[in-house]
């Protein structure tokens, strides 16, 4: 497999602060990678390295398998930040003709370089608005089309969707997996939302502390929680509270409206056995629900301790 990034023994040190602790990854190429990591894990840190912007400490980044210095690592690359890097004073055909222009592409063609992405990225028809009447959906779809002026190879996309709503949130995510599917370009991820990692992301990475502690593809991530939950909900208080009673010895939690979430590794066979167990007292269900485990689960499940590697492949 062709790897877009590698990093090697990667470690990041701020005086006597460990930062990035000799992490090691690869980047598949044409993939959506999604790096993951409370406050302070070392995510922005490690993003700096991979984009030139701090100098490693220690160990090495590797582009297409070709040991990189910054000038190549920036030639190869685009970032989008947390924060839109826009005139507002400009429409958006002026931003993305302008910025076209400071990347080398003649006038003509940056013209058309703009007109393509805005139609692209769905905007069109405020091509000659000003940014500074844009909603923050629309800046944020801006400001990623902006970044793709230099044709990169890879791009950074630094919580693109931070502070945006639901809606275009959603909006955003489809741009961003029509990007990887229809290009073939890499795209390194890192997000507040699990469920944008989980609905995006081919591979996870997750960080603690500056260490990886897990990582692999989500399927795989979610196989190291074996328990799915099944919810039972009952329309009245008193087979709620029978239902406990009856229902010792299982992993149970309490959940509002008179709703109880037991752990299941065998689904259907504890499924089964839980009615059987309800029915010969007359207990009636009113509403069940089988959830599998999600990346949120599994996030905070290896997040507890922040030191163990729980390495997927």
């Amino acid at each position: 497999m062709e790897f877009a990034i590698e990093g090697k023994n990667l470690s990041k040190k701020f005086g006597e602060h460990l930062a990035v602790d000799a992490i090691n990854f690869q980047v598949a190429a044409g993939k959506i990678f999604a790096l993951l990591g409370e406050n302070g894990a070392g995510k922005t840190t490690t993003i700096h390295l991979l984009t030139g912007l701090l100098k490693p400490t220690a160990g090495e980044i590797f582009y297409e398998g070709i040991k990189a210095s910054r000038k190549e690592i920036r030639s190869q690359i685009s970032v989008t930040g947390q924060f839109a890097a826009l005139d507002e004073e400009l429409t958006g055909r002026e931003n993305l003709e302008i910025l076209g222009q400071l990347h080398s592409l003649p006038k003509k063609t940056a013209r058309k370089k703009a007109m393509e992405l805005l139609k692209q990225f769905q905007l069109e028809q405020a091509a000659d608005r000003k940014v500074s009447q844009y909603s923050g959906g629309m800046k944020r779809r801006l400001d990623i089309a902006a970044s793709l002026l230099g044709d990169p190879k890879v791009l950074f996309l630094d919580e693109p969707t931070t502070g945006i709503d639901p809606a275009n949130r959603r909006k955003i995510w489809k741009l961003i997996a029509d990007l990887a599917k229809k290009s073939g370009m890499t795209i390194f991820l890192t997000t507040q939302y699990l469920e944008e990692a989980e609905i995006l992301a081919d591979y996870v990475t997750i960080m603690s502390q500056g260490k990886i502690i897990a990582d692999g593809s989500i399927q795989t991530l979610k196989k190291q929680l074996p328990e799915s939950k099944i919810h039972l909900q009952f329309s009245n208080e008193k087979d709620f509270q029978k239902a406990q009673l009856v229902l010792i010895g299982e992993k149970i939690a309490l959940l509002p409206e008179n709703k109880l979430e037991i752990l299941a590794v065998e689904k259907v066979q504890k499924l089964t056995s839980l009615f059987s167990k309800l029915a010969d007292h007359e207990i009636v269900v009113s509403d069940v629900q089988l959830l599998e485990p999600s990346l949120e689960d599994v996030y905070l499940e290896v997040t507890k301790g922040g030191s163990s590697h729980a390495m997927v492949s």
